[in-house]
């Protein structure tokens, strides 16, 4: 290849890599005017550039330098060697600047797809992301948050956040934003929103202050709908109302411990232990606990706590705050109460249930004694359940003499020859038997029951051969036992009954005055403690006094009892009625407004006007009531709030009978 090709080629390739040749380099000023130390110089305004572009920038200049460098003054100066180097470089640096083309374009594609995956991870995510002024309007929102406000996306820019806050949380929101702003930390809160129609939920927020593309601040704000988990503890807190006011109404102790201390305890425990639920929550668990069974109580509460499985009640002794000893028995359970394990347990006083078993266990073993003094019967039989050897006492328990039975079955004897088999499973099962029972004929064909003591005969050689034992006749001991359980029995319907009759009124089945009073005295300290409603409900009867003149005080308890089921029907379950005294009753309406107690007063009204109390046939009597009702206010005295009750009520008899006057002082 001469020279003057070779140039041509050097000219073609660098023109093809470069943009122009060496020609243009050497002999014209319009491709580059500056000299060789121009291009030494530092390159400029890097800072400003990523690295990826500043290391090209500096491989192009250095490509400058080597291109100026093959290309001298005279260009047709240069030999067929320097002409061949020169395009190999070239052709170096062509594929070079192909590879730095083929990064790049790779580079935007990846670049590209992560910017998808971006904005797919913004619009997609389950939580709404919102971008706000601190002026408080919408510069941009996910479709999270779109559909949680309900409003289109792009409607939703540049308008005001606030406008989907509910309105009475919208100071917690103005609070929110400015302890951001003071603060500049990022912070967080509940509080309540409305959609574009109207339908209210709950939403988490977390915000964060920062700066738009253009320097100005800007608030970005996370939100999550937590609705459910707000209903969810609403829900709880109704299921732990609704325990609290069966625990403190329960007739048993209710308790709760975490660890070794007493968190709660209803008023029954009070009763039983002496000490004031306070004084209970600041002691452990087994302080009351008797010495003997304390060890006992203590780690059977750990293992309750940690899951264990126990058995489901146990008795034992505690010792009161007067210094009694109490037998109680206890049931529980492990729960978890606010995220911590618990043991719930329920306690109930047998005192005097176990006095009674005492005396009864005395008079059993008393029984038992004069048993054990008798003689009982010995008895053999050989592998093939033949009766080989019988005691003289065998008459005295069957009537039958020796002679007439050995060498008989020994099933002969039993009343269901299938026991038989199930005793000889049994012996073999365990090689003894003691106070098995068994179930016998006599010789005049009546039955008896025997307890049976029996172990397995072996011969020389260790091998079974037959059975031997002894039986005692216990008849006695079963009808005793069977005595027992009927006393047991009797004493149990008569403790529910004891309690059912300190509470209830016999005639009209309602509660009675005195736990009316106990019954009021809790309600209040609830109302108090948790700022509930409470309404308190007296009637009268009115005119009650001539309709006993006129058909007598039997057909007055008459209708003391009807009225008595027609104030239960027309209450709710929460609700309680007692007979206050003579004609009088009240009723008690927790979490009740006064509003509330007019219906339920008007009902029992209603209720009334069904029932015709005429003893006479033919004869239409109706009975009406008068009725004062008020709710009550906060820390007014038990006393009090009965008394404004009953001038409510004395207020309808004295103005007009059977209407209802309430504590606005109107009478309906």
């Amino acid at each position: 290849m001469s020279n003057d090709e070779g140039k041509r080629q050097i000219q073609s390739q660098l023109k093809s890599v470069i943009g122009y040749s060496l020609l243009d380099i050497g002999h014209s000023n319009k491709k580059w005017n500056g000299s060789e130390s121009d291009m030494k110089k530092p390159v400029k305004n890097t800072k400003s550039m990523t690295p990826q572009a500043t290391a090209l920038r500096r491989r192009a200049e250095e490509m400058a330098r080597k291109t100026k460098a093959l290309s001298p003054e005279n260009p047709e100066a240069l030999s067929s060697e320097e002409v061949r180097q020169t395009l190999q470089e070239l052709r170096v640096y062509q594929i070079e600047l192909e590879m730095q083309n083929d990064e790049l374009r790779h580079t935007q594609v990846e670049l590209d797809n992560s910017l998808i995956r971006y904005f797919d991870l913004y619009d997609l995510a389950p939580v709404g992301y919102v971008t706000v002024s601190k002026q408080g309007l919408i510069l941009e929102a996910n479709l999270s948050a779109a559909t949680m406000l309900g409003v289109a996306r792009g409607t939703l820019v540049k308008r005001m956040l606030t406008q989907f806050i509910f309105k009475e949380d919208q100071d917690i929101y103005y609070l929110h934003h400015k302890k951001l702003f003071n603060t500049g930390k990022t912070q967080t809160c509940e509080l309540r929103m409305v959609n574009k129609i109207g339908t209210q939920f709950w939403a988490h927020m977390v915000a964060a202050a920062g700066n738009d593309k253009d320097g100005a601040t800007t608030i970005r704000i996370v939100m999550s709908d937590i609705t459910d988990r707000k209903q969810a503890e609403k829900k709880l807190r109704n299921s732990e109302e609704k325990f609290r006011m069966l625990a403190e109404s329960s007739s048993f102790a209710i308790m709760m411990h975490q660890g070794d201390r007493w968190i709660y305890a209803n008023r029954a425990a009070e009763e039983i232990s002496g000490y004031t639920e306070k004084e209970l929550c600041g002691m452990h668990f087994w302080d009351i606990v008797h010495p003997d069974y304390r060890d006992m109580v203590k780690q059977s509460g750990f293992n309750r706590q940690q899951g264990k499985v126990l058995p489901r009640a146990y008795e034992f002794k505690i010792i009161a705050k007067n210094g009694l000893e109490k037998w109680v028995i206890l049931t529980g359970s492990p729960i978890q109460y606010e995220d911590k394990a618990t043991a719930l347990i329920s306690v109930t006083d047998i005192t005097e249930r176990k006095i009674t078993e005492a005396a009864l266990m005395e008079s059993e073993i008393k029984y038992r004694r004069i048993f054990e003094s008798f003689e009982d019967l010995y008895y053999q039989t050989d592998e093939k359940g033949i009766i080989r050897v019988l005691s003289p006492s065998l008459y005295r328990l069957t009537g039958w003499s020796p002679d007439e039975l050995i060498g008989k079955p020994v099933t002969d004897v039993y009343v269901s020859p299938k026991d038989r088999k199930k005793l000889l499973a049994e012996i073999s099962r365990s090689g003894f038997l003691r106070d098995y029972e068994v179930f016998l004929k006599k010789k005049d064909g009546t039955q008896t029951y025997a307890s049976l003591t029996a172990s397995i005969l072996t011969d020389s050689d260790g091998r079974p051969c037959g059975t031997s034992g002894t039986l005692r006749d216990i008849t006695e001991r079963k009808r005793l036992e069977s005595q027992r359980e009927v006393m047991l029995e009797a004493l149990r319907d008569s403790e529910k009954r004891y309690l059912e009759l300190s509470i209830i009124d016999d005639l009209t089945q309602l509660y009675n005055s005195r736990h009316f009073h106990a019954q009021l005295e809790r309600e209040i300290e609830r109302s108090n403690r948790y700022g509930q409603p409470l309404t308190l409900l007296l009637l009268d009867i009115d005119k009650f006094k001539d309709f006993n003149d006129t058909y007598g005080h039997v057909q007055g308890d008459y209708v003391l009892s009807r009225l008595g089921h027609a104030i239960k029907r027309s209450l709710r379950e929460i609700d309680s009625a007692y007979r206050y005294g003579g004609e009088e009753f009240t009723i008690i309406l927790p979490m009740t407004m006064s509003e509330e107690g007019i219906v339920t007063a008007k009902r029992i009204q209603k209720e009334l006007r069904k029932e015709n109390f005429s003893p006479v046939l033919g004869q239409e009597v109706y009975i009406t009531v008068s009725i004062g009702l008020a709710q009550y206010k906060p820390k007014e005295e038990i006393k009090a709030f009965v008394h404004r009750v009953d001038q409510f009520m004395y207020k309808v008899k004295k103005n007009e009978r059977g209407k209802i006057c309430s504590d606005d002082g109107n009478i309906r």
